[in-house]
């Protein structure tokens, strides 16, 4: 490597200033950025079919209206239903969160420890008051945060639309360009190592996200049906925030149970609090068994425990939508680190020939 010059390093410090420059730039809209990356990720094949029949941008406009018909419209559809439902909501949890303590204040905590075995056997080790404390904390803690997070819903709602629009745009530019830039990156990196990496990166991402998009709306579409038919209030809003809770594996979708069986037996309904505990601890981990195998497999890249952490820090990172973020983050971490750990112990790698058909292997589920 030759020895830089003077010029070298000025051209280095001007290209380093523009960089940063650039960044600040975008910031704003990095989550815009990431989503429009990710659901063109999802679609990519499609528009890679379209273009042979049709061409690049006919192929991009019709990739772009199948994911306005799949996803767009329908997120918008439910958004706006819940976000009607969400005003009302947190109006009334307001107006009746003082009744609720007060209520359970008195002796509704003490009936239901009396008519709750579990509780009942606790009860002989732990006196009533310390359950009663523990069973109260536990309840107006719950609705407390259902109260904010509705709140938060309501915030975001004014500025989903300039999103969307922004997301919309990037959408259809990368499914018309997006050969493009992977080609100019290729010979940026050697191309045996950025086709290998891209390939494992979009399979990761790919199983993570559809693994959680179909829990989730396997878990909308029950819980939106158990919530009417067990007549808990604002059941679509319920149903709604299992979406993006299916990002926690077995524990995000569990809580909305548990904490609409904790509003159940708050107001004094102890029958359809404790079913409704009991959906919570037995039917999300049956559904995330089945689903996540299905869609995992042998390409699961991270485990229940990483994703969970990763939501959790991508939501605190970024906002709402960095539940979504922080497990795509965490999948492109994984793959890049094992993908480098096999190239540097210098074992063979299974790169594909063609990039259409991807080989890399991953490891089995545990």
């Amino acid at each position: 490597m030759k020895n830089l010059s003077f010029s070298d390093w000025v051209l280095i410090a001007v290209l380093a200033a523009v960089s940063i420059l650039f960044f600040n730039v975008l910031a704003p809209l990095f989550l815009d950025i990431v989503i429009a990356i990710v659901l063109v990720s999802l679609f990519w094949e499609l528009n890679r079919k379209l273009r042979g029949s049709t061409g690049p941008r006919i192929a991009s406009i019709l990739s772009m209206l199948v994911l306005l018909l799949i996803i767009i419209v329908p997120t918008v559809i439910i958004g706006t239903y819940a976000v009607n439902e969400a005003n009302p909501a947190v109006a009334s949890m307001q107006q009746n969160l003082p009744q609720i303590q007060q209520q359970l204040s008195g002796g509704s905590i003490q009936r239901f420890i009396q008519n709750t075995p579990v509780l009942r056997q606790l009860s002989q080790y732990i006196s009533p008051s310390a359950l009663v404390n523990i069973v109260y904390s536990f309840v107006t803690q719950a609705l407390s945060y259902t109260t904010n997070f509705l709140q938060f819903m309501i915030s975001q709602a004014s500025q989903f639309v300039f999103h969307l629009f922004v997301t919309f745009v990037l959408i259809y530019f990368l499914f018309l360009r997006g050969d493009t830039l992977v080609n100019r990156l290729n010979r940026v990196v050697a191309l045996h190592h950025s086709v290998g990496l891209l390939e494992s990166s979009q399979l990761a991402v790919n199983a993570v996200l559809i693994r959680s998009i179909v829990s989730g709306l396997i878990h909308f579409v029950l819980g939106w049906v158990l919530f009417a038919l067990f007549g808990v209030p604002y059941a679509l809003l319920w149903a709604v925030a299992m979406i993006p809770l299916a990002f926690f594996p077995i524990l995000g979708n569990a809580l909305v149970y548990l904490v609409a069986g904790a509003y159940k037996l708050a107001i004094g309904d102890t029958f359809l609090g404790i079913v409704l505990l009991l959906v919570g601890f037995i039917v999300p981990p049956l559904i995330d068994r089945f689903i996540r195998p299905m869609f995992m497999g042998e390409r699961e890249v991270i485990s229940p425990g990483l994703l969970i952490v990763s939501a959790l820090g991508g939501g605190l990172a970024f906002g709402f939508l960095g539940i979504i973020i922080g497990p795509v983050a965490a999948a492109l971490f994984v793959v890049a680190w094992e993908y480098i750990s096999v190239e540097l112990k210098g074992q063979e790698t299974t790169t594909p020939v063609e990039p259409a058909e991807p080989t890399v292997t991953y490891r089995k589920a545990a």
